[in-house]
C-alpha cells in the first residue's frame, strides 16, 4: 500500500475556482486523472508540474506540499550539521591563532 501525501492542491484549486479538466488542461496534460490522483495525495507532481501549479494556483511549492517541504528541510538541516559544526572549529582557531 502507498503512503498518502498530504498537500493542498485541491484547496487553492477551489479558491482559484478552477476545475480539474481546466488545470489539467493549463497544464498541457489531456485528462484531470492525474490531477485527482495529485490531490487524492495518491502521486506527486515532478517539478515541472510543481512549477507550473505553483504559477497558475499563484501560491508556494511550500503552501502546496507543506509536511513533504517541512520534511526534506529537516533532512537538509541534519546533513548540514557536520558541516557547521566544522566551520565552527575553524573559525576557533583562527581566534585563538
Amino acid at each position: 500500500m502507498n503512503a498518502i501525501t498530504v498537500n493542498h492542491v485541491w484547496k487553492y484549486r477551489n479558491k482559484k475556482r478552477i476545475g480539474q479538466k481546466r488545470l489539467a488542461h493549463l497544464l498541457g496534460h489531456g485528462s484531470h486523472a492525474l490531477v485527482s490522483r495529485w490531490e487524492n495525495g495518491q502521486a506527486i507532481p515532478n517539478v515541472k508540474n510543481l512549477l507550473k501549479l505553483s504559477y497558475i494556483l499563484q501560491v508556494s511549492i511550500e503552501a502546496l506540499y507543506p509536511n513533504l517541504y517541512k520534511q526534506y528541510a529537516e533532512e537538509v538541516e541534519e546533513r548540514q550539521e557536520p558541516f557547521l559544526k566544522e566551520e565552527s572549529k575553524v573559525e576557533e582557531n583562527k581566534m585563538v591563532v
